[in-house]
């Protein structure tokens, strides 16, 4: 395995940038083998995919994946200070290919990461432990019945200490999959698991995960069954609320007929509200990134859409502990191997609050380079803490490098970068 090289770059009282000035509309959806641009990205090997804030620890966790030669793609999972230094690094690497996509903070300040591995044969949901010093304590694997490719897309840890994971597993044959959560003890075992939205023919899928008030919400996405009666072609954007035992409280889907939507990430507030936000499909051909309000009972209260031409995304969202102020990081979808990174904040009230476009550094608007926000979470004083991918060259898609920020919610001042090169 390769080592990793890093690089720093400390940045001070950048002004928020204009919407208007940093985005410039492209004339249609850039088009990658067939995939617009914006799912390429979210799809990369490359990539901060997971942040979390630890009060104990006072501290962020990024979690993510680099490249290693020509087909190998390892797990990284750092420690940052508060102001952006980075603490200490930890990889997980065999011959088989590692990805992260979540990661979380328990109490004493000990990360939890979730993936997958693929062993060549199928994908097998990976959760690992380490404690706040970076030494592993366990790694476990979970492979369902049919042996397929199953996946974890989010972690998140109770009062308790238990350990929750959200993603997939194969519903019936290789065509098909459905939602799946469990809950793992701070030792590893597997207390419980369950599943829903499953079917013969549609993909279903968890991408995020919170726990409130004694409730499991999960976002992601069901398939849909069309007018004319086709069955797993689309997807509805889906949330769901569950007991602890794993009882349906209440599921909610919404979404274009005949298009594609996602709900990518969830939180609730400490007022039992519950945030969510991704991707709608408009009827022509954009996607939109959104942010919808509910209450604890699954009742919308109002969505927000970010309407623009070109293939969006929101990929995570935060509220404040008071529960006022809402922040959304995303992908703004311009070009073929074009994206930037957008967060958007919002009041509980849905009035806007700022809206800060984070192109790569030292780089001409005209260059395409593949950025995005993928992650966020909310620390103390008023901070934001974000993760994601930038190019500070002119690169393909899986050239992009893992980054991390941290960023003041008050005036969307950026305060510090870390970029880190995967190639040595």
């Amino acid at each position: 395995m390769r080592p990793i090289r890093t690089a720093s770059l400390i940045v001070t009282a950048m002004a928020a940038v204009a919407w208007g000035l940093v985005v410039a509309a492209p004339p249609s959806i850039a088009q990658v083998d067939g995939r617009d641009a914006r799912a390429v990205s979210l799809e990369s090997d490359v990539g901060a995919f997971s942040i979390a804030y630890s009060a104990k620890a006072q501290s962020v966790y990024v979690a993510g994946n680099v490249p290693v030669g020509d087909n190998d793609v390892d797990i990284f999972l750092r420690r940052y200070s508060l102001t952006g230094q980075l603490l200490w690094q930890r990889m997980i690497a065999t011959p088989m290919r590692e990805y992260a996509r979540g990661v979380a903070v328990d109490a004493q300040g000990n990360p939890v990461i979730t993936g997958w591995r693929d062993n060549d044969r199928d994908d097998d949901v990976l959760l690992a432990r380490f404690n706040s010093r970076g030494k592993k304590l366990w790694e476990k694997s979970y492979d369902d019945v049919f042996n397929d490719d199953d996946r974890g897309n989010a972690v998140a840890i109770d009062a308790a200490g238990d350990i929750w994971v959200a993603g997939r597993v194969t519903a019936a044959t290789e065509y098909s999959a459905k939602i799946w959560w469990s809950r793992w003890s701070p030792k590893g075992t597997m207390r419980a698991e369950w599943t829903a939205q499953g079917s013969i023919i549609g993909w279903s899928e968890a991408f995020g995960i919170a726990i409130a008030n004694k409730t499991i919400y999960l976002a992601g996405s069901v398939f849909e069954t069309t007018p004319d009666g086709y069955v797993g072609v689309y997807s509805d954007a889906w949330l769901g609320a569950f007991s602890p035992e794993g009882f349906t409280r209440w599921e909610r889907s919404w979404g274009t007929p005949g298009r594609d939507d996602v709900a990518r990430s969830v939180t609730a507030s400490a007022d039992r509200q519950v945030y969510v936000t991704g991707a709608l499909a408009s009827p022509q051909t954009s996607e939109d990134i959104f942010l919808r309000r509910l209450t604890n009972k699954g009742k919308k209260v109002w969505n927000h859409v970010l309407l623009r031409p070109g293939s969006d995304m929101g990929n995570g969202v935060t509220v404040t502990a008071d529960g006022r102020s809402i922040t959304v990081v995303g992908t703004l979808g311009l070009g073929t191997f074009d994206s930037d990174a957008v967060v958007l904040s919002r009041s509980s009230q849905n009035t806007h609050r700022f809206v800060t476009v984070l192109p790569s550094p030292g780089m001409a608007p005209e260059v395409s380079t593949p950025d995005g926000g993928l992650a966020i979470t909310v620390g103390g004083r008023g901070h934001l803490y974000l993760s994601g991918r930038q190019a500070p060259t002119v690169v393909t898609m899986d050239s992009a490098w893992p980054a991390a920020y941290g960023m003041s919610q008050w005036d969307s001042h950026l305060e510090w970068t870390s970029i880190f090169d995967p190639v040595p």
